[in-house]
Parts: structure tokens; C-alpha cells; sequence
């Protein structure tokens, strides 16, 4: 069994190596999945995601991984967004009011 990494900072994620980024969006699945959320795609899949989000919102970094693949599912997956607004302040943090 593999040893659960504590959340990061965006900022701090993104110098890390690709694989250890993996590994850091592997244990937010694992974080959200212990909410009810279920994400739909591999980890290598989601590094990507972040990292082109992180490319139109550099204030992403000030995020957790956790928050930011949160921000992801919102975007991507649909049928994750009621249980995302129980858990998390989406729409605050997509600048909505």
C-alpha cells in the first residue's frame, strides 16, 4: 500500500516532477473520492488538465491540488458538480457570486 503524500500548493506542485505530480493528483482522487467524489479519468490525465488551467488562471497556484482538480471536475464532469458544491466553495472560487 502506498504512503498518502500531504496536499500541496499549486505553486509548489508545479516544480515537481511529472511523476510526483501524478502522484499528488492520485491522493486528491483519493481525498475527493473520500467525499462521494468520483473522479472519471486517470491522474496523467488530470496533471494535464491542471496544467492547462493553470495556464489561462495563473491564480490557480494559490489552490491546493486538491482544490484545483475540484475546479477541473466542476469543468469537466457534470455529474460531479452536486456533490463538488457540497464539499467545496466552487463557485467563489471561479470568481462567481
Amino acid at each position: 500500500m502506498r504512503e498518502e503524500t500531504k496536499d500541496a500548493l499549486i505553486l509548489d506542485w508545479i516544480r515537481m516532477s511529472e511523476g510526483r505530480q501524478e502522484s499528488y493528483v492520485l491522493d486528491a482522487m483519493d481525498r475527493l473520492q473520500d467525499r462521494g467524489i468520483w473522479p472519471m479519468n486517470s491522474p496523467a490525465k488530470y496533471v494535464e488538465l491542471i496544467k492547462q488551467r493553470l495556464g489561462q488562471d495563473p491564480s490557480l497556484t494559490d489552490k491546493t491540488v486538491t482544490e484545483a482538480l475540484a475546479l477541473i471536475l466542476y469543468k469537466t464532469e457534470p455529474d460531479s458538480r452536486e456533490a463538488l458544491d457540497k464539499n467545496f466553495d466552487i463557485k467563489k472560487s471561479r470568481g462567481q457570486t
